[in-house]
């Protein structure tokens, strides 16, 4: 995905690890591996200006908790974020240069 956007929207993930980088070009990469054994569990897409990240997955044996806890399983680029909404999400964010950014975390939540 390199639709461009100034807002992100995440919903769920809080047993995972999503990262956030500042970078020139925007994309949205998902790991290889989650893709080739839970295909279809992450959603990703762009209105308007606002990236939607919706991670459908619960995990119900313990060795994927702890897989999941010590993987960073969503990175996300873009030149710049106006607001990040999240919802029990893990966000990291990295190489930030920018003024100001608004975040606002909810529920079961790390950041």
């Amino acid at each position: 995905m390199q639709q461009p956007f100034k807002y992100l929207v995440i919903k769920g993930g809080n047993t995972t690890r999503i990262a956030f980088e500042q970078s020139p070009k925007y994309s949205v990469r998902i790991l290889q591996e989650w893709q080739r054994y839970h295909n279809g569990e992450i959603k990703t897409y762009v209105s308007n200006d606002t990236l939607y990240v919706n991670f459908d997955f619960n995990p119900t044996a313990g060795y994927e908790t702890f897989w999941m806890q010590n993987t960073t399983t969503v990175r996300i680029f873009s030149p710049e974020l106006l607001t990040v909404n999240g919802f029990n999400t893990n966000l990291e964010m990295f190489k930030l240069k920018q003024k100001s950014i608004s975040v606002n975390i909810s529920g079961k939540t790390e950041f």
